[in-house]
């Protein structure tokens, strides 16, 4: 779109507009991720996302995640209470339940969904971080992006425990460009006193792909 409506032989323009671009992202009531038409089973892959989303909402991923470090693995909720706690088994019912859902197929799926090339636009990073709400869409499937974030986070800590022939196919699951646009999207969440996060987005970016601290 920003190629199409920005005079690319024109320096003064393109970098004018440039600067407005965040501020449109923020500005919109709703953001529309287009990741393309429907190919290599990502209608099943959009609806898993879905039903281990809403079933990671339910266990209210975000609170447990906020209590201790953000970016901590989710499973120490289960490590860290004693078996008998009402959250520990909460939360390994709904471990139990993720492992149903995904087969082979379903798995080989997944890594081509996040394989898509728009995860590796690094400028559409803003679209994702800076909208107030961002909406997946992925041939006629859609999925809030909160929902995909809490279930691709459940979903990475329930295949830890799959058989090893099955967990090979999700090790790209690990290191992906999904992880970053979340983690992106959760730095620049705005704080409880109304302030946006610390980093700007170009920090962000450098962070993330210059320096890899992130």
């Amino acid at each position: 779109m920003d190629q199409i409506c920005i005079n690319q032989l024109d320096a003064d323009e393109r970098g004018e507009q440039v600067t407005n671009i965040s501020r449109i992202f923020q500005a919109a009531s709703e953001v529309v991720v287009w990741l393309g038409t429907a190919a290599d089973g990502s209608d099943r892959v959009m609806d898993v996302w879905t039903q281990i989303g809403a079933m990671a909402q339910q266990f209210d991923v975000e609170e447990h995640r906020s209590r201790r470090n953000q970016h901590q693995a989710l499973d120490h909720t289960a490590v860290e209470t004693k078996p008998q706690d009402s959250t520990a088994m909460q939360f390994e019912s709904i471990i139990d339940q993720t492992l149903q859902l995904p087969d082979r197929r379903t798995l080989n799926a997944i890594v081509a969904w996040e394989k898509r090339r728009w995860f590796s636009r690094v400028w559409v990073v803003q679209e994702y971080a800076l909208s107030k709400e961002a909406i997946v869409m992925c041939g006629k499937k859609t999925l809030l992006t909160t929902t995909a974030e809490s279930g691709r986070e459940l979903f990475v800590e329930a295949v830890k425990r799959l058989p090893p022939d099955l967990l090979s196919i999700c090790l790209p699951l690990f290191q992906d460009p999904m992880h970053v646009f979340a983690i992106t999207r959760a730095a620049r969440r705005p704080s409880n006193d109304g302030k946006i996060g610390s980093h700007t987005l170009y920090e962000l970016l450098r962070l993330l792909f210059t320096n890899n601290h992130v």
